[in-house]
């Protein structure tokens, strides 16, 4: 836990002061464009994700942020959590969902619904995961732009409902559901 609450991605400005910061004597005579360089690549080795002027320092994170968009059955632990049933896996997905005023019960469940059957992960929802939630929007959204860059979700026109993302990490799994029918 203590884990998935460290920030995520880092300016570019805060990799090269943090770099600087630590070790002098290697990053003292870099003009500031070589050591972006450096940054880039080490990133070509895996140390870390560079996006633009963005670095994701430990992707084991990012993926963990992930898992909830890929891997879960968002309907399911809805009915659940309703029901007064209080599994842990649940309370990782919408914490306090109980909590909500019925009308963003409604919303939320709504969310879920595109997010189960049409991969589609509307902005607000992203807004109240376990793990993304608590961090702020600006950086929700360079989140996302690694995760596009990464190729696992592509923006989604805007219908006037706020920014939307197919999810093409749940791609495979939506495909076999539907199929189960």
């Amino acid at each position: 836990a203590q884990k998935s609450m460290a920030k995520v991605v880092l300016s570019r400005a805060d990799v090269l002061s943090s770099l600087k910061l630590e070790d002098k004597e290697r990053w003292e005579g870099m003009s500031e464009e070589e050591a972006w360089e450096a940054v880039e690549f080490f990133s070509e080795l895996g140390e870390w994700k560079v996006h633009r002027d963005t670095v994701v320092p430990d992707l084991s994170v990012l993926m963990e942020l992930t898992r909830a968009l890929a891997f879960y059955c968002p309907l399911e632990a809805l009915r659940r959590m309703t029901d007064g049933e209080d599994l842990e896996c649940d309370r990782a997905f919408v914490p306090g969902f109980r909590e909500l005023e019925e009308e963003e019960q409604t919303r939320v469940r709504e969310a879920a619904e595109a997010v189960e059957w049409r991969a589609e992960l509307p902005e607000p929802l992203l807004a109240k995961l376990h793990d993304w939630r608590e961090r702020g929007a600006e950086e929700r959204g360079a989140l996302m732009a690694v995760l596009e860059q990464m190729d696992l979700v592509v923006p989604l026109a805007d219908e006037g409902g706020g920014r939307r993302w197919l999810l093409l990490l749940r791609l495979e799994s939506t495909t076999w559901r539907a199929g189960a029918d």
